[in-house]
């Protein structure tokens, strides 16, 4: 389970349509200072770049709404349990859902994950979860988030769901409810032993 996600409400546009590439299986879109973003499958050689925008991200944006122990045990979260290093296959893509990186000129700057099963930690029935939609905070509020968020739920209704939900870090509602995402409860999580943080319980028709 994961908060998804350590992105803040700061953009000011809407972003372009995102549309499918002649990339199979990729998408893309621009920012609003005319940059294209790539969103394409997560591949095992993003592991690394993808820890470092999962913390940059948890300390820069969501760092004035949680204590400081809740920070350390969320950015330990994007870690996993491989002590060597290594992409497990489940590191790369889940069977029961899909993982994307964003580019922005060949860099990686955000990443997502959606789960096409209903979640177990959440309230409200939903037929799929969005477990994360994080973005680096070099391009907080260009997009980035807007086309990741867009390439989950064009992934969620092509494999039939109908709806999804998540559970949202405080820094990040704002951006949810923009996307008509709508709240079912404020709740916590659970970021590791014994130390907890609060949440938004979110979700949407699709």
């Amino acid at each position: 389970m994961a908060v998804a996600a350590a992105v803040r409400w700061v953009e000011t546009a809407s972003p372009g349509h995102v549309a499918k590439s002649h990339i199979v299986g990729s998408f893309f879109t621009l920012t609003h200072d005319r940059q294209f973003v790539n969103v394409r499958p997560t591949t095992a050689a993003d592991r690394e770049a993808i820890i470092d925008v999962h913390e940059r991200s948890v300390y820069e944006l969501a760092g004035e709404h949680y204590r400081e122990a809740v920070l350390d045990a969320w950015t330990d979260l994007s870690q996993g349990d491989d002590s060597d290093g290594e992409a497990t296959e489940d590191d790369v893509q889940p069977e029961n859902g899909r993982r994307y990186v964003a580019e922005v000129e060949g860099r990686v700057v955000g990443f997502s994950d959606v789960r096409f099963d209903p979640p177990e930690y959440l309230e409200e029935p939903v037929d799929g979860g969005v477990r994360a939609v994080y973005v680096d905070p070099d391009v907080a509020g260009e997009g980035v988030g807007s086309s990741l968020l867009a390439t989950l739920e064009t992934t969620a209704r092509e494999n039939g769901l109908g709806s999804l939900g998540l559970l949202a870090s405080l820094n990040a509602r704002g951006f949810y409810e923009h996307h008509g995402y709508e709240i079912v409860a404020e709740t916590t999580f659970q970021y590791g032993e014994d130390i907890e943080g609060p949440a938004v319980e979110m979700r949407t028709d699709l």
